[in-house]
């Protein structure tokens, strides 16, 4: 007697939105983006070198395009003098 052969359930995986980010500065991946939609701010950090950023918010814009705001800020080099300056009196 034969028996009927139970067909194979593929199942896909979705890639999920990182929570954190690469640092331009130190190359660690520490940088938190934290969202504030009341001030229509994202407040852009990261945990190791203390580096961080605020960035105004389009409508529709996502943590992602905020990092990506701020790291495209960070890297040009004209930001990234007053970034270092900001923290100097904060810690």
């Amino acid at each position: 007697m034969g028996r009927r052969r139970r067909r194979k359930v593929i199942r896909t995986f979705r890639r999920t939105i990182p929570k954190v980010y690469t640092c331009p500065q130190c190359g660690k991946r520490t940088v938190t983006v934290q969202m504030i939609k009341e001030a229509n701010i994202a407040h852009v950090a990261c945990g190791t070198c203390k580096i961080s950023g605020d960035i105004t918010l389009s409508e529709g814009m996502t943590a992602v395009d905020a990092y990506c705001t701020w790291y495209d800020e960070a890297i040009s080099g004209k930001r990234l003098e007053e970034l270092k300056q900001g923290n100097l009196g904060e810690g």
